[in-house]
């Protein structure tokens, strides 16, 4: 997968420079924990489906925690879902806040929705490069 791969080497460049820059002053004393040598760090998952239910695909933005049951992914959890609809190796670039707190999101990257509601964030990955997800695209 090209994106595991990107996210990995983005990672090990980010520790890499974080580290170098922790030996000159502790990072985690100056409050810059969500940031590396001037690179944002994004709060990322990852969730992929092949299966077609009514012309659409779901993806479920959730997690389990143990005796709690079924969690709705919130921006206290991360900041960005990538999408991956594996038979047609389309990636949708999704901002929390554009989803929360749907427990079910249906993509229709086939058509077969007359108003899709993420289509306009299909390969929207110039959002992570923007350094911020909100954004004013679609509706």
């Amino acid at each position: 997968m090209i994106l595991t791969k990107t996210i990995l080497t983005t990672t090990l460049h980010t520790n890499a420079s974080h580290e170098h820059d922790s030996q000159k002053n502790d990072s985690h004393e100056n409050g810059s924990h969500d940031h590396a040598a001037g690179h944002r760090l994004w709060r990322v998952q990852l969730k992929c489906t092949e299966v077609v239910r009514a012309r659409g695909y779901d993806i479920q933005p959730i997690y389990s925690i143990y005796g709690k049951g079924k969690m709705v992914y919130t921006a206290d959890d991360i900041d960005v879902l990538i999408v991956h609809i594996i038979p047609l190796d389309a990636w949708y670039v999704l901002p929390v806040e554009r989803f929360v707190p749907s427990k079910s999101l249906r993509f229709y990257p086939d058509g077969g929705c007359k108003r899709p509601r993420f289509e306009h964030y299909r390969e929207a990955w110039y959002l992570l490069k923007l350094g911020k997800t909100t954004t004013s695209i679609g509706p």
